[in-house]
This record gives structure tokens, sequence and C-alpha cells, in this order.
């Protein structure tokens, strides 16, 4: 058998394949590489989020083990990913049981964060009977172990917004051989890299598409008056806006999901074409979550643990901006409307607004809820492939439109004729 050290370089090789910058480099020792916009925005991430990776290679007899500390933050979990993008486990906040002497905040009513929590990573499928706090890395069809993939730890909306880490850090990564453990060894760097003020991602936002540019592209093929629909995989959702034919029958269409989703989220998209008009508008019925950043606690009685509404470049993947739940407000029947266009043809009664993106002819804007409450019948994971969205979710299925920015500023509801 290898040593643990010849083990460790193992997966310091496979963790560099990852080319980021070192700006981008989180707890060097743990999470190589960051996601968010100051780094790596792609895979259409979420602005109330900020996701750690590292990447693993199957070696016989070995684990990784990760000492934590429950974040003071919305949400966060790990995630395991094959090399096709493909989730194969998760563990959720409250799936991670405490260390003798800790309490989990996302189980216990009052707790507060800070606790610790010790979980383990098994490069190998799954059993029937999972043991606890252990997320499995998968296996390929033949059943043998994903020989290399990809560890995502995410944490979502921090009580405060400057720390994306939640107050506690990053947690510790070792690999385990036996009863030897050892630390991963990457560089010297900065655990929390200052950010550089997002000067790409701000400079799309604040742009507007050149009127002089041709708006009539191929793809995506967006539809008027826009349609949302779920997401199953990116090869599920592209095929299924193409003929029947025999060749889209195998690609299943469930909720496994595919390009780095996260197994306690469904989404929600609809794809947009300037094409269509100046203004995208939406509108549902608005679902209730905990308020952590203004004193509710995470266990606190809602219909989802987070949500929001996002608008990205359908092509490059990244986002342009987002709407957490706490940021987007509702009207006094409790529905709420959000609109994306330019900032040129932003409506001066526009309440929740999100811009477009000035270089993208195309946009993607996703709808997303996660972990729903069991009786809360509007959530997006409700939806059975087959399924009419609109019949399943009621009210809470957004509605949508095109129109100008005179239109919606004189009758918003104009936006939603036809």
């Amino acid at each position: 058998m290898r040593s643990p050290i010849g083990l460790a370089v193992t997966l310091t090789t496979f963790a560099a394949i990852i080319a980021v910058p070192p700006a981008a480099r989180a707890d060097c020792a743990s999470w190589p590489a960051v996601i968010e916009a100051d780094t790596v925005n792609l895979a259409y991430p979420d602005t109330s989020a900020t996701y750690w990776l590292t990447r693993f290679a199957a070696v016989p007899g070995a684990r990784l083990r990760i000492d934590g500390l429950y974040p003071a933050a919305r949400y966060f979990s790990f995630h395991a990913y094959d090399e096709a993008q493909r989730p194969v486990g998760a563990l959720a906040d409250f799936e991670l049981t405490a260390d003798e002497g800790s309490e989990n905040p996302f189980i216990t009513p009052g707790a507060e964060p800070g606790g610790s929590y010790t979980a383990f990573v098994d490069l190998t499928a799954a059993p029937p009977g999972p043991a606890p706090n252990t997320l499995y890395a998968g296996a390929m069809s033949d059943g043998t172990p994903n020989p290399t993939g990809s560890i995502i730890y995410r944490v979502y909306v921090p009580d405060d917004p400057a720390d994306p880490a939640g107050g506690v850090g990053l947690p510790r990564v070792r690999l385990e051989v036996g009863d030897a453990a050892v630390d991963l060894p990457f560089e010297d760097c900065d655990p929390m890299p200052p950010s550089s003020g997002s000067p790409l991602t701000n400079a799309i936002r604040g742009s507007s598409f050149p009127d002089e540019v041709p708006r009539a592209l191929p793809w995506p093929p967006a539809e008027s008056p826009p349609r949302f629909v779920k997401f199953y995989s990116l090869s599920a959702n592209v095929l299924d806006r193409l003929p029947p034919n025999p060749a889209t029958d195998p690609v299943p269409r469930d909720t496994s999901g595919g390009f780095l989703s996260n197994q306690h989220i469904n989404y929600l998209f609809a794809l947009t074409a300037r094409t269509h008009g100046d203004v995208f508008v939406m509108r549902a019925k608005m679902p209730t979550a905990p308020d952590t950043r203004g004193g509710e606690h995470p266990t606190a009685p809602a219909q989802t643990r987070y949500w929001s509404v996002c608008q990205n470049s359908f092509t490059t993947q990244r986002f342009v901006a987002c709407l957490a739940d706490v940021e987007i407000e509702a009207d006094a029947e409790g529905w709420f409307t959000v609109v994306v266009s330019d900032p040129t043809d932003k409506p001066a009664n526009a309440v929740n607004w999100l811009p477009w993106g000035g270089p993208h002819y195309d946009g993607n804007v996703i709808y997303r809820h996660m972990l729903p409450a069991p009786d809360f019948e509007g959530a997006i994971q409700n939806i059975d492939y087959g399924d009419d969205p609109a019949t399943v979710m009621g009210d809470y299925f957004p509605r949508a439109g095109y129109c100008d920015r005179a239109t919606f500023e004189a009758d918003p509801g104009a936006c939603f004729a036809g």
C-alpha cells in the first residue's frame, strides 16, 4: 500500500488540475479554488453563496476527514461530483450530527453557531445503509469507484456579508489511511483573500446593450411569452427543446441533476432574448424564508430555507446579479414582481430589478427553492417530469412576459398580455 504522504501527493496533483489564479485561492490546505464573482464565475452560481472546491482521487483504503465548525449562516453543505460535474452525494447542514459537547444550530432551535462537527468522504459508492456524517464519492456504471471528482463546500447568506465563511473559517480536510491522517500539502496563502471589488462583473451589470448591434441570434431558443421550465440536467433540458427522437429517450428526467447543481435546491429557468423585448418581467406569490440576517434562527418555521431569482448569461454561465429572498419586496397581497432590463431601460416603478448585462444577447433567469417544508405544496421540488409546473405550484409558479419601459411604467400587467 502507498504511504499516506504518497496518497496526499496524489490528491494534490489532481487538485492542481484546476487552474485558478493565486488570488482565487481560499484555504490552500483544504480548498484550493473558490467560485464567486471575483474569480471563477461559472456554472450559474448565486451571489448569496460562496463555493469552495477541492479535488479527490479514489485511492484504496483512504477517505477524507472534514473537521469544521457550524457557521453563522442560513445554510451550508458538502457535495461530491464526478468528472462529468454530476452530483453523486450530498450532506446538508441539518444532516451533520455535532461532536460531543456541541449543538447543531440547523437542528436545535436557539442553538448558537460555532459548535464542531466531524464528517467523512468515503471514496466509494454509497452503501444501502449510509454511515452517519458521511459523504460518498460515487461509482461508475461498472460499480468501480469514481477515479476522480470534486468536493464543493457551500455557505449561503452568512450573517456577516463581509465574512463568506460565516465567522468560523473553512473546514479542515485531511486524508485518512487507517489510523493515520495527514494534511493536504498546498502552498501557504491567505485563507480568505480580500475581494477585488468584482470590476468585470460590475461593468457588465452597469452597461447597456449597444443599439447598433443586431439583436437576432439563433441561440438560445427563447420563447415569447417566456416559459419557465424545471431543470433536470443540462443534457435533458437541451434535448427537451428538440423534436422528439430516439436519442432523447434514454436521458433521465429526474433531479439527480448535473452541471454542479445543488441537491438541496430545485430550479426553474427561463431562457430570454432581447429580440422579444427590452424588459423581462416575472411575477409570483412570495414564499417565506427565515431572515437570519434580521435575527431569525435558521430553524424558524418557513416554506423554504432560501430562495432567489438570478439573471445569468446563458452562454458564459456567469451570474450578472441576483436577488435573495430578503432583498425582494412583496406587494400588499403577498406577490413579488422582478424586472430584468438594461439600466437605461429600467422602469421608474420597478421595485425588484436586475440588470440584464450589457454584452449579452441572451439571458437565463433562474428561480431557486432550497429545502422546502414538507407541507409547502408550491415548491419547485414537487414538480415531476411531465407535470404542468403551473398546476403543481399554483400561485407560486412565475408568470412572465416582455414589454418596453413605457408599457411597464403605465401598466405592469400589460407586459403579460398574450
